[in-house]
């Protein structure tokens, strides 16, 4: 909530323009945009009331079908864990918890804390993106290099936790889970 958004959209916006990257996403959106007006024509033009009638009917049979086949016996829980990766850092050194840190580097963040995310840096940045951020906040940011397998021996510890729990989960990732809670 603290987040100063226009700040970064801005900056974000300053560092990125001319790149390649940029570039693309400009090339996206005219495409995007293009796709837009080329559907926003075809809505235009009305349809003939027995053509829409036929529609809808379409569409109800086929919402009809699938609501046939939902099944709402199951009862599933998504666990996500947010931060996980800084979550790790800041338990093997806990010195990491007072101050704003990303694990990842210059070129890209796996994740920041919530002390970094408070000055706009988060998960999938470039790292030059997120130092100028904070830089420009009088913060400096520090990278933590990426640490598998410190991830991947508390990601263990959670799975015993959620075996305890329900036995029937799915890990998706060292950093999320699908638990099966019926």
């Amino acid at each position: 909530a603290s987040v100063d958004k226009a700040l970064v959209q801005d900056i974000v916006f300053q560092m990125s323009k001319g790149s390649a990257h940029y570039e693309n996403e400009q090339r996206k959106a005219a495409i995007t945009d293009k796709k837009i007006e080329r559907i926003r024509q075809i809505l235009s033009v009305p349809l003939p009331k027995s053509s829409a009638v036929a529609m809808t009917a379409q569409i109800e049979a086929q919402v009809a079908e699938l609501e046939a086949k939902r099944d709402l016996q199951r009862t599933y829980l998504v666990v996500d864990m947010d931060a996980f990766f800084a979550a790790v850092e800041e338990r093997a050194n806990p010195a990491l918890k007072d101050i704003p840190f990303a694990v990842g580097g210059i070129g890209m963040i796996s994740t920041a804390n919530y002390i970094a995310r408070r000055y706009g840096v988060r998960s999938a940045m470039p790292g030059f993106i997120a130092v100028e951020l904070c830089k420009r906040q009088g913060v400096k940011l520090q990278f933590v290099s990426s640490s598998f397998d410190l991830y991947t021996a508390a990601s263990k510890e959670v799975r015993v936790f959620f075996e305890e729990l329900v036995p029937n989960y799915h890990m998706g990732s060292l950093d999320e889970a699908y638990l099966d809670i019926t």
